[in-house]
């Protein structure tokens, strides 16, 4: 196996393993993959003020809250790093953001991550990481930036969608 297929083996594998913990699915929606699959979760983001000063810290955090009628296990990474095959990151001109180095770090070492367990009740939500985004983005540039997360729920195949934030930098 080649290095760029055994690379596409751990990503699936580390997409796999934590497409349990959330689902997105807010103002955007769920698409469904078969027809029939129903989410069992949805997953909300929330950003820092608008605007925030370029170069300063810009963090997101994730709740999910579990829309099923049973008790829903969600795996994820101790390193909230290892979230960035499910976030899409955008420029004022539609463009991914590029990574930072550490990013760029962080994506290339995904299959090596610890990763933690936790169990949510119907009805019940979970605040589950809070992504370093500066950390992981090169938002040094002023403008609006925005933002939504991905996952495929483990439990139904639904790939959820969450709310879309915007982001302003300023300088």
């Amino acid at each position: 196996m080649g290095t760029t297929a055994l690379r596409r083996f751990f990503v699936f594998v580390a997409l796999a393993t934590v497409a349990s913990p959330g689902q997105p699915a807010s103002d955007v929606g769920t698409e469904m993959h078969p027809a029939s699959a129903q989410a069992t979760f949805t997953m909300t983001i929330d950003g820092p003020p608008d605007p925030i000063k370029a170069g300063a810290e810009i963090t997101v955090e994730i709740v999910l809250t579990n829309i099923s009628d049973r008790v829903l296990s969600f795996v994820r990474p101790l390193d909230p790093a290892e979230l960035i095959p499910m976030i899409d990151l955008r420029d004022q001109r539609g463009n991914p953001v590029a990574l930072t180095k550490d990013g760029r770090d962080a994506r290339a070492s995904l299959s090596t991550m610890t990763r933690i367990r936790s169990f949510v009740q119907p009805g019940r939500k979970l605040k589950q990481d809070v992504i370093p985004l500066s950390k992981l983005y090169d938002l040094s540039q002023p403008g609006r930036y925005d933002l939504q997360l991905h996952e495929t729920d483990r439990y139904s195949n639904a790939v959820v969608k969450s709310n879309r934030i915007a982001i302003t930098v300023t300088r």
